[in-house]
């Protein structure tokens, strides 16, 4: 979540750059449960991250996107 917050506030700051979120690829077993739901809820350690697509392993990748990214 630091992590998160963090490169948000660089986006901001660096808008040239283009950055509008973050990605993840879902590794951990104890999320089993959770990775069956395609829409994280915007709820503490989730983040809102969505089901973007898999790796080439079949593992999910996710994509957190700040709150102020607009797509031109």
């Amino acid at each position: 979540m630091y992590c998160r917050a963090l490169l948000a506030k660089w986006s901001l700051d660096n808008p040239q750059e283009k950055v509008l979120g973050m990605a993840t690829i879902v590794e951990s077993p104890f999320l089993d449960e959770v990775s069956k739901i395609p829409v994280w809820p915007n709820a503490p350690g989730l983040n809102g991250l969505v089901l973007v697509g898999y790796t080439p392993a079949g593992q999910q990748v996710r994509v957190s996107w700040f709150e102020h990214a607009r797509l031109d």
